[in-house]
This record gives C-alpha cells, structure tokens and sequence, in this order.
C-alpha cells in the first residue's frame, strides 16, 4: 500500500501544493498511509487536485478501512487527461523574463558531478552547490545503507511559462531508483530541508514507462548529478555507407544481407529501441521510388540508430551498422532494459554530435 501511494504522489506531483507533497511523503516513510490519504482526499476536497478513477478507488479503500464513508469523494471532479500546469524547466536557475510564447533555452542534457558524461555537461561541476551536494550525499548514504536501489540522480529548475514573478523558480530533485522509493524519498527531503530548503521537491520513480509528463519533461532538461554507473561511450549508427552521384545518401555495393530469420530479430531489436527524437517528417527510399521513409531515432544507451535502418532491414534485409550490428548480436537479439541515465547518455550524446556537425558546417 505505500508503494501504491507514493506513486500517487507521484501522478498529482504537478498540480499539488509543495507543502503537501513534503508532508505527505514523510509521513508515507514513517507508515502513516490512512494519514496521507486524508491530506490528498482533503486536497481532492478542496479542489487544489484532481484525481483519477484509480486514484478514488485507492483513497476510498484506505478511508473506508480507517472508517470513513465509501462514498466520500463519489461526487469529485476526475481527471480526464496526463495534464500539469504550463512550467518551465531549465538545467540552471532561470534569469530574467521567459521570452514570449517560448521558454530558456534548456541545452543539451548535462551532467555535474563525477562519474557521468562530463564532456557532455551543460553545467560546469562547481556548478553543483551544497543543496545539490545534499542531495547527492543523502542517496549515496541510503545506497550504502542497502535502503535503496537508486539509478540516478538529475537536478532541474522549474517555473511558471508566462513571465511572472510567482511562484519563484524552484529546484526539482528526480531519482530513478529501484527500490526504496518511499524511504529515500524522505531521507533527500530530511537532507534538503537540514540545509535551509523549504518544502523541496523530490520525485523518486521506479520506471520510465507510465512516467507522468510532468516528471519526462522535467528529466529532459535536467542534469545528471549522481549514476550508479559510469558513463560508457554511445555511438551513433551510420545508416548509409556513401553518397551517388547526386549527393545524396545511399548503400555501398558491399553492404551485407541478412537471413531472413536474423533480419527479423535484429528488427525487432531495433524496434524496442527507446525513441529519443521522433518526427512526423519522412524521406524517400533509396532503395525503391514512391516509397518513404521514418526519420525518427531510438537508442539502447550504448547505441543510437534512425528508424531508416529498421525499415531497410525489414524492407530489403540490409544489414544495420556493422558495430550495432555485432551489439545486437553480443546481447542475444534481446533489448536490453533502458532506464533513465541510459536516455539521458543518448540524448547528451546526440546533443553533442548534432554540436559538433554544426560547428564543422560553420
């Protein structure tokens, strides 16, 4: 049941009051589920939430287990839709006005601390200050505790989009973590609030998949501040070998095929591929007139490859990039399990070699 209302917590993190959440989540870690349930059926009452049919199926079999009525919050507004108010989220704390219709400029995914892609940060490391050091020292002290399983650990700063002075930016700490969300949760919030933090705001997530949009589009302009694994260089995939007499991109005469049965689990690889940028834009196929093809690109955190080299594959068996070629192979045709910092990676890595082709362009 903890677990369950946490992630609760988690879907109304971006509607709900600062206050609330800080509470409710440390009462969460010390067992006090019927408690919480109370504080967000009250919020719920007084309209500052809204709540979905599975989260009024969860409070009212809580309240109804404490002695509440079974028909307390029948009569709410529901939530018809994954919305949270109109923030915007930059890597470092925002300054001046939020240019009209638009938000500061995010940057590429960065990291600031040791042990992460350094030569993709958008923060210098004394960038870090001793708020983000407490969050850091905090999660490495509940690892080292067997507490928790964290993942990572990103930092990003939140504000309203339209220009306007309230309420003040903010930080916002989010973690990926295995297990021990609920405790490490309120270990980060005791350590930021020992420090002079107000209220902070801690989002502790098991998985990417059924993340609300509130916390994916926080984590896409965060910075890295602690992983539990190294960084590892990520490539990207070429999906052609020359170009024709034209100019335009095309497939060497040498270009291997593949069996019909390896095309089939090499695509099907590809296509659990995490997408990293998708588009609604296609290109022609080289291969056959009248045809077109996706542009978008995925990732597995060691590899990035554009959507075109799934669809030659399945097309016309046209092998993919020999070195992802031979990683897929290495892993047995099987996906591996893509979590957050391995997006994070691919998105700094791409963010970089974007960089770097437009700085060779000018």
């Amino acid at each position: 049941m903890p677990s369950a209302m946490h992630r609760l917590l988690l879907r109304i993190a971006g509607q709900a009051p600062a206050a609330l959440l800080g509470t409710a989540r440390a009462r969460l870690a010390d067992g006090a589920v019927s408690e919480v349930a109370r504080m967000v059926a009250f919020a719920a009452a007084a309209r500052q939430i809204r709540l979905t049919d599975p989260d009024v199926l969860l409070l009212t079999g809580v309240l109804t287990a404490a002695g509440a009525p079974d028909d307390l919050l029948a009569d709410l507004p529901r939530a018809a839709a994954d919305r949270t108010p109109p923030y915007v989220w930059t890597p470092d704390l925002p300054t001046g006005p939020t240019p009209p219709g638009g938000s500061h400029a995010a940057g590429p995914p960065g990291s600031a601390v040791s042990g992460v892609d350094a030569h993709a940060a958008n923060t210098a490391p004394d960038g870090v200050d001793g708020v983000d050091r407490a969050a850091v020292d905090a999660l490495v002290d509940a690892l080292a505790g067997g507490e928790a399983k964290p993942v990572g650990l990103w930092r990003v700063w939140r504000r309203p989009a339209p220009a306007t002075p309230y309420p003040p930016a903010t930080r916002v700490y989010l973690v990926q973590a295995r297990a021990g969300a609920v405790a490490l949760t309120a270990r980060i919030q005791a350590a930021l609030v020992a420090v002079g933090g107000t209220d902070p705001l801690v989002e502790v997530f098991g998985h990417l998949a059924g993340l609300p949009a509130y916390h994916r589009r926080a984590l896409e302009a965060a910075v890295l501040l602690w992983a539990a694994r190294p960084a590892r260089r990520v490539r990207v995939a070429a999906t052609f070998d020359t170009l024709d007499a034209t100019g335009n991109p095309t497939f060497g005469p040498d270009r291997p095929r593949l069996s019909t049965s390896e095309a089939n689990r090499v695509a099907g690889y590809l296509a659990a591929g995490v997408p990293l940028v998708t588009s609604p834009a296609r290109v022609p196929d080289v291969v056959t007139p009248g045809r077109t093809v996706p542009v978008d690109l995925l990732g597995d955190g060691r590899w990035i490859w554009s959507a075109a080299t799934g669809h030659y594959l399945t097309r016309y068996r046209i092998a993919p990039d020999d070195g992802l070629l031979a990683a897929v192979r290495a892993a047995g045709y099987a996906p591996p399990d893509v979590d957050a910092v391995a997006v994070h990676r691919c998105r700094a890595a791409l963010a970089e070699a974007t960089g770097a082709v437009r700085r060779t362009a000018g």
